[in-house]
Order: structure tokens, then sequence, then C-alpha cells
């Protein structure tokens, strides 16, 4: 049974550490800040649809002064860059005020991702509210959670011979 557990247990681990891959690698890789997003351009593609262009503003201290850097680059649940997204013309007065903010006085501060050697060309921000939230991370950090606990409680036996 011990066997059994600590299998179990192991296995979990293995499976949200693949959940978490992403999100590790990510904070590995980008160093971490917070920023706002400035303004959504609504550009048309055909009659029914827009693609949604955003700007984002952040700022980083140097050793003198602080910097603010502009981007516009996207990244989506995953981590991975994409390209602005398509929606239909009726959601984008909706998606605006939910990326912006209801009250453009006090933006939203999201999460800004930036590679230290070059900020201004490597900036991204994960886009939150034009697509589905996912669960993704929540579900990795449970399952490895509740795998360390299995193997932590799977205690071995004792052979008296």
């Amino acid at each position: 049974m011990n066997r059994v557990a600590t299998a179990f247990g192991l296995v979990l681990v293995i499976a949200g550490a693949l959940l978490l891959w992403p999100l590790a690698r990510t904070y590995w890789r980008y160093e971490r800040t917070t920023g706002q997003i400035v303004d959504v351009f609504a550009l048309p593609v055909g009659s029914e649809q827009a693609r949604l262009q955003l700007v984002f503003e952040f700022t980083l201290q140097s050793k003198t002064e602080k910097v603010s850097y502009y981007g516009y680059n996207q990244a989506d649940g995953l981590y991975r860059p994409i390209e602005d997204p398509v929606v239909d013309k009726a959601r984008v007065t909706e998606i605006t005020r939910r990326m912006i903010g209801e009250d453009p006085r006090y933006r939203i501060q999201r999460r800004v991702f930036y590679d230290a050697a070059d900020p201004a060309g490597t900036a991204f921000i994960v886009v939150d509210g034009v697509s589905d939230h996912s669960h993704r991370y929540e579900v990795g950090m449970g399952c490895v959670v509740s795998g360390l606990l299995c193997m932590a409680f799977a205690r071995r036996r004792r052979n008296d011979d």
C-alpha cells in the first residue's frame, strides 16, 4: 500500500510540474514588474470584426532615475506570444472597458514580463479578458502539493528480522 501511495504521489507531482512548466519558465527567464494598459485600438477587420491592439506602460528604476517604457506585445495564458486578438465589433467596448478599467484615471495594474537586457523590445503583458481564464496553474499547484503530501504520509514499515 505504501508503494502505491508513493507512486500515486509521484505521478501527481509530475503532472503538476507539467502544468506549472510555462509559468515557471516565464518566471525564470524574464523579470517581472507591474504596468497598466494605456489604450486599446480597434482596427477593423472586415465588416463584423476588429483587431484589438493595446499599448501598455511600465516603469523601471535605473541607477539614477525612473524610466518609463511602452510595449504592445501580448501573451496568452500559457505565456506564449500571440497576435492581436480579433473579436466581434459588438464586444469591443466591453473588452476595452474590462482591459483598461471602468475609470481611465485609475487603471488596473497588470503583470509585465521583460528581458532585463532589452526591456523596450521584449516586454509583454499577459492578456486576460479576451479569452477564457484558465485554472491550469491552480490545478498544477494543487497536484504538486497533494502529491508531496501523499508521498510524505506514505510511511515505510520497518521489517523486524
